[in-house]
């Protein structure tokens, strides 16, 4: 299966994991917080650190950021520029952590982008 929207000089790369938890996100529209259009799809974390703690996975099974395509890495920075407005609006956190792992190092083999909103500590 290969997601739509990816561009056609990239669809013979873009095949999805049949046993990738991430990859069966594509026909959970419900619970995708950015439309479902283009090279990425953003969910809430399954383990969230914080409140609104999202994720920003590119739609094409890849497990590192080094494999993402020109057309990909082009895409992501806008992205993650939406999805930390539409946290802001939502959460009204002070500001967010953006992590990223590289490689095999997390519990899902599919690259993703966590971004984590962080808010003032309750006085004691």
């Amino acid at each position: 299966m290969v997601p739509e929207n990816i561009p056609v000089g990239h669809r013979k790369e873009a095949q999805m994991s049949d046993e990738c938890p991430f990859c069966s996100f594509e026909d959970r529209n419900d619970e995708w917080i950015l439309p479902k259009t283009g090279l990425f799809m953003a969910i809430y974390a399954g383990m969230p650190e914080s409140m609104g703690h999202a994720l920003l996975i590119p739609r094409r099974h890849v497990v590192d950021l080094h494999e993402l395509e020109p057309c990909e890495w082009t895409a992501l920075q806008p992205l993650l520029t939406e999805l930390k407005s539409i946290l802001d609006r939502e959460y009204a956190p002070i500001g967010h952590v953006i992590r990223i792992k590289v490689g095999e190092c997390g519990t899902v083999s599919h690259f993703h982008v966590h971004v984590i909103p962080q808010y003032q500590e309750e006085e004691k």
